[in-house]
C-alpha cells in the first residue's frame, strides 16, 4: 500500500492512494495487479454578460488499474535468504479513468475518459523483517498527454 503527496511536478494536485498485490514467481520476479487513484479540485472562471467574474470549483477523480510487475535487482547478483535492502524496477500497464465534476461554467468542456496506461519506475525498499518493509518508489507515466513524474512511499506486507 502506498501514498503520493502532491509536489511541484504534479500540476493536477492529486493525493494518490495505491494498492498493489504481487505473486513471487522467482526470487527476482513478481507479477500481479494494481489500482490507485485520488481526487482533485479544478476551478473554472469566466465573465458573464455584466462583466462579473464567476468562479466554480468541481471535484474530479482519477484512477489507474492493471497489471504490475517487480524485477528485483539484488537477487540477480546475490543469493542471500533474506535481503534487508531491496532495489527493483516496476513496469505497469493497464487503463486510467478520469471522472470530471460537472460545472455550469463549462458543461461540455470535459468528457469522462478511459485510456491506455503505462508506467515505468524504480524503487528501494528496506525490509524490517521477513514480512514487513517500507519503500520509496519513483514512476514516470503519461496522463492526458502529459509526462508525469510521481514519488510513492508506503508499506510492504508479505504473506
Amino acid at each position: 500500500m502506498g501514498y503520493a503527496h502532491p509536489t511541484k511536478n504534479m500540476p493536477d494536485n492529486i493525493h494518490y492512494l495505491k494498492l498493489e498485490g504481487n505473486y513471487g514467481f522467482t526470487k527476482w520476479l513478481e507479477a500481479g495487479a494494481f489500482v490507485y487513484g485520488g481526487g482533485y479540485k479544478t476551478s473554472y472562471s469566466m465573465y458573464d454578460d455584466n462583466e462579473m467574474l464567476l468562479v466554480d470549483t468541481v471535484t474530479n477523480h482519477y484512477f489507474a488499474y492493471g497489471l504490475s510487475s517487480n524485477v528485483h535487482i539484488l537477487p540477480l547478483f546475490l543469493n542471500p535468504s533474506f535481503c534487508i535492502v531491496d532495489l527493483y524496477i516496476t513496469p505497469k500497464i493497464g487503463l486510467s479513468s478520469n471522472t470530471y465534476g460537472n460545472s455550469p461554467l463549462k458543461p461540455d468542456y470535459f468528457a469522462n475518459t478511459t485510456k491506455f496506461y503505462y508506467s515505468i519506475g524504480a524503487g528501494i525498499g528496506v525490509n524490517i523483517n521477513k514480512y514487513v518493509g517500507i519503500f520509496v518508489e519513483y514512476s514516470y507515466f503519461r496522463k492526458n498527454g502529459n509526462n508525469v513524474n510521481r514519488w510513492f512511499g508506503g508499506v510492504n506486507v508479505r504473506f
